[in-house]
């Protein structure tokens, strides 16, 4: 079809699935340290980044090691939202993260599943931060609509 881009499905990561592992038994902690509505649903991206825009001001305070735990654990809400929303899946691209030096987080994307976009969900947030704008509702709402027949991203 022309105008559709097809990303390739990496291969099975240990390091992803041991990262999700974690997050999923961590998140009830971290849903508790972090008070809001964590269902899943669209409005939640809205509250996650409402959250993230009041506790980061720079890009650089969301890098630092030091915020590791809010970053993890706001990348794994977002991207089990879009996953939920949208028949997506979790897959690894380790050289998004690599590539300046951002943490792990980074890259771990959520991809659709007729391979049509891919996203990091730690990215996504990182730029809401940088243009103080809701990012991440705007891709979820663009693939809900690409799934539903509408247009892609």
């Amino acid at each position: 079809m022309p105008d559709i881009d097809v990303f390739d499905t990496p291969a099975a990561s240990t390091e992803l699935d041991a990262w999700l592992a974690e997050r999923r038994k961590k998140f009830p902690v971290w849903a508790n340290q972090y008070p809001g509505t964590w269902d899943y649903s669209p409005g939640s991206i809205d509250a996650l980044t409402e959250l993230a825009l009041k506790l980061f001001h720079t890009t650089e305070q969301f890098n630092d090691p030091a915020n590791a735990d809010f970053v993890d654990g706001s990348s794994w809400d977002l991207g089990e939202v879009l996953c939920r929303s949208v028949g997506a899946r979790w897959v690894h691209r380790p050289h998004m993260a690599a590539r300046d030096g951002s943490p792990p987080a980074a890259g771990y994307h959520v991809q659709i599943n007729d391979d049509a976009d891919t996203t990091s969900p730690f990215r996504l947030l990182r730029l809401s931060i940088t243009t103080k704008e809701h990012e991440a509702r705007g891709l979820h709402d663009d693939w809900v609509a690409h799934v539903k027949g509408g247009h892609s991203r």
